[in-house]
């Protein structure tokens, strides 16, 4: 069985530490709301099963995410950098308590927000492992999921992220997502999606062309 994850990054204003061109996966509470308000529809009429999670750890998860998922009974899943926690903008361990006790899921986004593919063994295994160990520490609970920064993987990272024994892997390949998959793939939401017909759309079916194509791209990413 498949299903859809969708992904989000802030909500509101990009505050001053998000990098220009990340900016672009910032949605206004307005375009938020209007997602939300259609992943709703589509899984009311259609049965779908839509999954919703978050990375970088932004305040604005807690501020502005956090009380629309609760107005819809909706859960999340939000994937944390661990470097971040507690900085200015970012959550702090009070937060992320708060997102747990509200019924959302905390995973791990690395340690630093660094492209995977391009450290050092030694840096890596810091990013999979430390970063894990520090959520842990202040959530006080097991973290096993674990979202690739950039969608930048190849089989060293794989293989890292496997040693820690994560349960679940999340990358940003886009498409549908094998339930059962250790990695499972996931659509990530931009600015210039505002109305919610740009989002039932994506969630409809893909042609055969451009699951093909994902596919391969998975195997050669996978592989490299």
């Amino acid at each position: 069985m498949t299903h859809i994850i969708l992904n989000f990054h802030g909500v509101g204003e990009p505050h001053p530490h998000v990098d220009p061109s990340e900016a672009r996966y910032w949605l206004s509470l307005e375009a938020y709301r209007r997602a939300l308000d259609a992943i709703q529809e589509v899984t009311s009429h259609t049965g779908q099963n839509v999954s919703i999670t978050f990375d970088d750890g932004n305040l604005s998860d807690l501020t502005l995410a956090l009380p629309e998922l609760l107005k819809r009974d909706m859960q999340a899943a939000f994937f944390v950098c661990s470097g971040r926690i507690g900085l200015d903008h970012y959550l702090d361990g009070p937060a992320l308590q708060e997102l747990l006790q509200s019924g959302m899921e905390i995973g791990s986004h690395g340690v630093d927000h660094v492209n995977l593919r391009h450290i050092a063994q030694a840096d890596l295994a810091r990013e999979a492992g430390t970063s894990r160990k520090v959520l842990e520490d202040v959530c006080q609970r097991t973290v096993d999921t674990f979202a690739i920064p950039f969608g930048s993987y190849d089989r060293r990272v794989l293989a890292a992220l496997r040693r820690e024994k994560y349960r679940t892997v999340f990358t940003s390949d886009g498409g549908r997502a094998s339930s059962q998959a250790w990695m499972q793939a996931r659509q990530t939401l931009q600015f210039d999606w505002e109305d919610g017909q740009a989002i039932q759309k994506n969630l409809h079916k893909p042609a055969l062309q451009d699951r093909v194509k994902r596919l391969l791209l998975k195997c050669y990413k996978s592989w490299r």
